[in-house]
C-alpha cells in the first residue's frame, strides 16, 4: 500500500475541515470519481475563499494520486499527470495565495508517491527495469521540487523574521519551521527510494543512501515532543 500524505502542517485528524473529512471518507470507500467531481465543482466557484481553494486543490491532487496508485488500467498515467498538473496550475494562477507552499508540497509528494510505487513494482514484477527507470524519473523530479521548495521557505522564514506580517492567513513561523522539517524527511524518503531503484552495491545506490542518512541525521536529534519525530 502507498499513502499520499496530506499537507496540513498542524492539527489532529479531528481538526480537519468539513471538506477534508468528506473527501477522506469518499477516498476511504474508493469513491474517487465522486470526490474528484466535488472538488472540481467547488473549485469552479469564482467566490471561493483563497484558503479553501488551496485546501481543495490539495485534496483534489491527493484524490487523483490515490486513485492512480490503486488503478491498473491505461488511465493510471493520466491520473498521475493530472494530480501533479492540478498543483502546477494553482501555482501559475494563484502565485500570491498564502497557502501556496502547501500546494507546492503536495505536488512534490505526488511525484514522490508515483516514484515510490514504481520502485516497489520494479522489485515485484517482471518489467523491473522499465519500472525502475520510471521510478528514477519521478523521484528525481520530486527531489528537485522538494529542494526548491525548502530553499524558498528558508528565504521566506528569514524575510518574515526581519519583517513580520500580521496576517493570520500566512503560514506562521512555527508552521514554516515544521514544514521545512517535513520536507527534509520527505527528501530523505525520496533518496532512499532512489537508492533502492539502483543495483545493490552500485555507486548510485551508495550515494543516494548516504544523502538520505545526511538528511535524517538532524531529524533524529529532535526533541521527542516535536511533531516530526514520530514519522
Amino acid at each position: 500500500a502507498i499513502l499520499v500524505a496530506t499537507c496540513a502542517v498542524a492539527g489532529a485528524p479531528d481538526a480537519r475541515s468539513a471538506d477534508a473529512r468528506l473527501l477522506a471518507g469518499l477516498r476511504g470507500r474508493a469513491m474517487y470519481d465522486l470526490a474528484e467531481h466535488y472538488c472540481d465543482a467547488q473549485l469552479a466557484r469564482e467566490d471561493l475563499d483563497p484558503l479553501r481553494r488551496a485546501e481543495l486543490t490539495i485534496e483534489l491532487a491527493r484524490t487523483l494520486a490515490e486513485h492512480a496508485a490503486g488503478d491498473e488500467t491505461d488511465a493510471r498515467n493520466r491520473l498521475w499527470q493530472r494530480a501533479f498538473e492540478t498543483t502546477e496550475q494553482f501555482a501559475r494562477e494563484y502565485p500570491d495565495n498564502p497557502r501556496l507552499p502547501l500546494v507546492r508540497f503536495q505536488g512534490a509528494l505526488t511525484l514522490l508517491a508515483h516514484g515510490e510505487l514504481a520502485r516497489q513494482e520494479g522489485q515485484l514484477t517482471a518489467a523491473g527495469e522499465t519500472r525502475f527507470d520510471e521510478a528514477r524519473t519521478q523521484l528525481r523530479a520530486a527531489i528537485d521540487q522538494l529542494q526548491k521548495l525548502a530553499d524558498d521557505l528558508e528565504l521566506l522564514r528569514r524575510e518574515q523574521s526581519l519583517h513580520p506580517k500580521d496576517d493570520p492567513r500566512q503560514l506562521s513561523a512555527h508552521e514554516l519551521a515544521t514544514l521545512i522539517k517535513r520536507i527534509e524527511y520527505e527528501l530523505a524518503r525520496a533518496r532512499r527510494n532512489q537508492a533502492e531503484s539502483y543495483p545493490a552495491g552500485s555507486a548510485d545506490r551508495v550515494n543516494s543512501l548516504t544523502e538520505a542518512v545526511r538528511l535524517l541525521t538532524p531529524l533524529v536529534r529532535l526533541d521527542a515532543t516535536d511533531p516530526i519525530c514520530w514519522p
